[in-house]
Order: C-alpha cells, then structure tokens, then sequence
C-alpha cells in the first residue's frame, strides 16, 4: 500500500529558491510589494516588511504597462472573445432543439456580452491588473475563478511541475488561513493545544493533470497540516478554476520569464545611479562651519547662539564648507534619464492610450498590434493564457446550459481571443469607410461617363476595404427570388389600383 503523498513535501519539491531570491530583486527595482520575503512564522496581523529601492521608475513603468494591457486584453465597449459556433451546435440547435440558426448567433452574442460583464463585477478587474503586475515583473501567476470571484496569487503561493514541452502536469497551491476562519470540521481535524483564531493553517491545494480515454482531466484536492479534507473535485479542461499563465516560458523551464528579467541590466544600473545619486544629493547638501585654528572665536557660543544675536569674533577665521559638485550630480541625473528613456520604449510608456470609454475598434486594434510587435508576440501569449480560460468559465457562469453541454460532450465550441476577437467590430467600421467612400464616388462616376458598372464598383470597394461579398450580399438565387417576391407583389397591387378605377369609373357614370 502506497503511503499517503505530502502536498507540503511536493510544495517544497517543486519549488525553486534560486529564482525566488532573484524575483525578488526584481520586485525591489520596480513594486516591491509584489514580491515581498515570506516569513515563515507566519501571523495573520499586519504585513509583511519589504525593501524598498532608490527609485521609483519602475513602479512607474510596471504600473503604466499593467493598466494599459488590461485595457486591450479587456475592453469596456466590446466583448474580448467571440464564440464560433460549430456545424454540430448549428445542427443540434435546428433538428434537436427547433431554434433558428439566426436565433442561435443572437443568443451566442448575449451570452458573449453577459459573460464579459460579469468580468468586472466583485472587484475582479483590479484582479486582473494586480495579476498582469505579477507576469511583468516575475513572469508568473496563477488565478482562482470561484463563485463569481477571481483570486489571483504570485510564484510566492504556488509551485509547478512542466514536462518539456511546458504542459503543466501538477500544481499545489499554499493558502494562508487564519485558524478561526476554517470550517468547523476541518478545525476538528488540525486542532493543536493552545491553538488561538489568529493562528495561520496553511491550506495546500493539489491541481493534477490526468489523462482519461482521451480526455483531459484535472483533479483538485486539498491537504491541511498533512490531513485531506473534503472530497476532490474532477474538472473538465476547459473548465478547470484554477489556472496559470506566464509572460513568457522557454522550454525546459518549469517556471515563466517576465519582462523586468529582459532588461534586468537596465534596472540594476538604474537603482544603483538612483543610490549614489541620493547619497551624493544627501551629502552635498550637509554644511560644516570651519574655524581657523588658534582662533579666540568661542565654538560653543557660535553653535548656541540664537538669530541675530551677538557673538564676539574675527569673521574672516570663521568659513561654511559645502561638500559635493553641481556637475556631477547633473551627469548622474542625464545617465538615469538616459536609461528611463530606453526602459519607456521597452514598457511601451510613450504609447497613447485614451480613456478606454471612447476608444474605438480601430483604435483598440492599432494598440493591440503596437503592443504585439512592442512585446515580442507576447500579448497572443497573454491572450491565450488568460483569454481562452476565462471565456469558459464566465460562460459556464451565466448559462448552466454551457457547462452542461461541455461536460456531456455535445456542444463544442471554437472560442476566438486575441486580434482575432478584437477584428470582429473592426468589420463594421470597414463598411462604415465604404460606404462614405461609395456615397462620394458613384455619384462623381455618373457625372463623367455613362459607361461604369455601377454594380462592379461598390464590389471593388467592398473587397478593397477587406470585406467578404457572401457576409453581407444575396446569393443569385436568393437575388432572383426577391426580384420575384418584389414584380409579383407590384403585379397584384396594379390589378387592385386597377379594379379601383373601374369601380370609380362605373360609380361615375351611372350618376351621369
């Protein structure tokens, strides 16, 4: 019989001191607080003391990345994923369920706005910031999407076990409880003599990947001080609540690379010119009077003496001395402003971003390119590590009916995040331009000559603004079916105007 497995033990297997010790300098040169050292006597009062640098560039640059990439990944005025329905949702939804195709795509698009809604509701938003911190300057986070609520944690609360393609394999999770605020049942479990409501329990949660028929699962399940406690829990793939993303992961590694270790060299120059500059600053602005020796100037006097009192002595053996150089504390503020200038290209400062309330599609667009081409393809990475989990989940939040469909296998859906989801509303726009375009060109073509193909114009238009014709014209058929519709109703109303004149006409001449 196997022995029970530690997921304290696995915890401190899987985890990396080597990369926590330089993560945390990281978090020095930029937010200190997302990193802080753990103390391992743990309380559940106060916080925990950090180090602070001599700058505060990087809080800056981080700060301004992290707000600016949750305003692309997440827009307020559209939806950051589009559902793609599949031929089997189609045909289920006409044959089983006797609901119109078109129905289906009107109810997919409330069901994308619904779950996108639901993002920014319990403070999730800040979440995702606090998360997007975590990835630039660590490379690593991990988020819990459970009752409506989204928790995120840094590389301090989890460690990860990857094979060499970076699929990860297990993951255990170290929550710190206060004692008191475990349900009554597990405090029966833990319970030591002398034990106080304060105390911290860490709580290990164990995410592990399975492989079944085919199928993958994972399986949650929890320890406390080396007890299970409750009943583990399976999920589906694309429904599992826990998840982690990284910024970017190189293979063989089990843990990602943020964006501050890219040009850690930058920032190491940066807090050290920031601390020479600050104690230099410090000690040019200390002044010590100086008295010349074998002077009858009586020191104690001079040091005691009030504002405008009067103290017997020679002025000229008495000198103030400044330390310190005005040249060089300027080279030191050109170098660390030198450095910023390379750093704001890198966390893309210069870039412009308005208030995410009036962007507009075009815009957002614009910005997710600059931030693709700016990050070394890093937002599609982010698009698929944070996008494409919670789009299933915040579904599965607001229709029962979806997490149903995916469990039993018979709905599946294409999921589309990223440029991609954010083109979508760029096709309205592109036929907005065409037809202002059109509005101004068919008329000045009529006026010059007769021969243009009124028809062949706005095709040429329309492709030319990216436009598919079959998304947005009638088939030859359907066209000719119309055309019938149209004569046959025109048809029957001339021979009812027709009949009407008749009857007038005979009502006429028999009063004649």
């Amino acid at each position: 019989m196997n022995a029970p497995v530690s997921y304290e033990g696995l915890y401190q297997e899987y985890e990396d001191d080597r990369s926590l010790l330089k993560l945390k300098t990281y978090a020095l040169w930029t937010i200190p607080g997302a990193f802080p050292d753990v103390n391992k006597d743990v309380q559940m009062q106060g916080n925990m003391p950090i180090e602070h640098d001599y700058q505060s560039i990087g809080a800056i640059l981080v700060n301004f990345l992290a707000s600016k990439l949750a305003g692309l990944l997440f827009p307020v005025t559209q939806s950051f994923f589009k559902i793609q329905p599949t031929d089997q949702l189609l045909t289920m939804a006409t044959e089983v369920w006797g609901v119109e195709q078109t129905e289906v795509q009107n109810n997919i698009v409330k069901l994308e706005n619904d779950a996108c809604a639901a993002l920014f509701e319990n403070a999730s938003y800040a979440q995702l910031i606090q998360m997007l911190r975590y990835l630039i300057i660590t490379g690593n986070a991990m988020f819990k999407r459970i009752n409506g609520k989204l928790t995120v944690y840094s590389l301090r609360n989890f460690a990860q076990l990857r094979d060499n393609e970076g699929t990860v394999l297990d993951v255990i999770l170290r929550e710190d409880w206060a004692y008191g605020s475990l349900p009554i049942h597990i405090r029966l479990q833990v319970q030591r003599p002398g034990m106080k409501d304060t105390d911290a329990i860490s709580v290990y949660t164990r995410i592990k990947r399975e492989v079944r028929n085919g199928n993958v699962i994972y399986v949650v399940s929890q320890q406390v001080e080396g007890v299970d406690v409750g009943l583990p829990s399976e999920y589906p793939e694309n429904l599992c609540p826990y998840r982690i993303v990284v910024w970017n992961l190189v293979n063989g590694d089990s843990n990602g690379r943020g964006l501050v270790e890219d040009h850690a060299g930058d920032f190491a120059k940066l807090s050290d010119l920031s601390r020479a500059l600050a104690v230099y600053e410090i000690n040019a602005c200390r002044v010590v009077n100086l008295v010349k020796p074998g002077s009858t100037v009586d020191v104690d006097k001079m040091n005691d003496a009030y504002c405008g009192e009067w103290v017997q002595g020679d002025p000229g053996n008495i000198n103030a001395h400044e330390g310190g150089d005005a040249g060089k504390i300027q080279q030191l503020a050109a170098s660390i402003q030198t450095i910023f200038q390379r750093l704001s290209m890198a966390f893309m400062y210069q870039g412009n971003t308005r208030d995410a309330e009036r962007v507009t599609a075009e815009e957002l667009q614009m910005n997710a390119r600059e931030a693709e081409s700016a990050l070394g393809g890093v937002y599609s990475q982010l698009s698929q590590g944070i996008h494409l989990p919670l789009s299933y989940l915040l579904c599965s939040e607001v229709d029962s009916t979806f997490i149903t469909g995916i469990i039993a296998g018979d709905v599946e859906l294409k999921v589309i995040t990223g440029l991609p989801a954010l083109g979508r509303s760029t096709v309205v726009t592109q036929l907005l331009q065409a037809v202002q375009e059109l509005s101004v060109i068919i008329p000045s073509l009529q006026q010059l000559t007769a021969r243009a193909d009124i028809e062949k114009v706005i095709d040429l238009i329309l492709q030319a603004r990216g436009i598919n014709l079959e998304d947005i014209m009638l088939s030859p058929e359907a066209l000719k079916a119309k055309q019938d519709q149209q004569a046959a109703a025109q048809a029957q109303q001339e021979a009812a105007m027709g009949g009407s004149l008749t009857g007038v006409a005979e009502t006429v001449q028999g009063i004649i």
